[in-house]
């Protein structure tokens, strides 16, 4: 049975494919980041009232309670302003 290639197959994966198979393009899988991460929970943890909505957050302690750098924190409360009450 003849093979062919798929056009779009990701780096690495088996790029060979019978010429039965369905032409269905691959779901792309998104890119999670920490600072993803930390906003939700920043976001959870207002909605649930753990933080105080419009309440001045420190970077150092969030960080210090989530377990991660500040970086990612820093960025978390950057799109958290940008989103907005």
């Amino acid at each position: 049975m003849p093979t062919r290639v798929r056009p779009h197959a990701p780096l690495g994966s088996n790029s060979v494919t019978p010429d039965d198979s369905p032409k269905i393009e691959p779901i792309p899988v998104g890119r999670t980041t920490l600072a993803d991460l930390v906003l939700e929970r920043l976001i959870t943890a207002i909605g649930d009232g753990d933080l105080a909505q419009g309440a001045q957050l420190r970077d150092a302690v969030l960080a210090d309670a989530l377990s991660v750098s500040r970086m990612p924190v820093r960025q978390a409360l950057q799109r958290l302003e940008q989103i907005g009450p």
